[in-house]
């Protein structure tokens, strides 16, 4: 009776560390683990966009600079003057600036 009670605590032992195991197995296994989706979305990199032009006039020179901007780069904000100065020849150069999305 003794040797019987023996087996049968180890068919037990033995069944309860195969459900064990296959449930440990069942858990690892990608089907059984959460699904989770990533949805990637390509962005273009924000830049500081600077560009410059002439023009016979400061107010002239500012607009063009921004004409030459808004054709070099897409996306942009508000576009900010930087610096205008007149040339030796009585000609106007400026510059502006703005954050844009990257150039074309």
């Amino acid at each position: 009776m003794n040797r019987s009670r023996i087996q049968l605590l180890a068919a037990t032992a033995l069944v309860g560390a195969t459900s064990f195991a296959g449930g440990t197995a069942a858990w690892a296994s990608p089907a059984a683990r959460p699904q989770i989706q990533v949805h990637v979305v390509a962005r273009p990199a924000n830049v500081g966009a600077i560009d410059s032009g002439e023009g016979a006039t400061a107010k002239a020179a500012q607009r063009n600079a921004t004409q030459q901007l808004l054709q070099d780069f897409y996306g942009c904000g508000p576009v900010s003057l930087v610096s205008d100065a007149q040339q030796p020849d009585g000609t106007w150069l400026a510059e502006v600036s703005a954050v844009c999305q990257g150039s074309e």
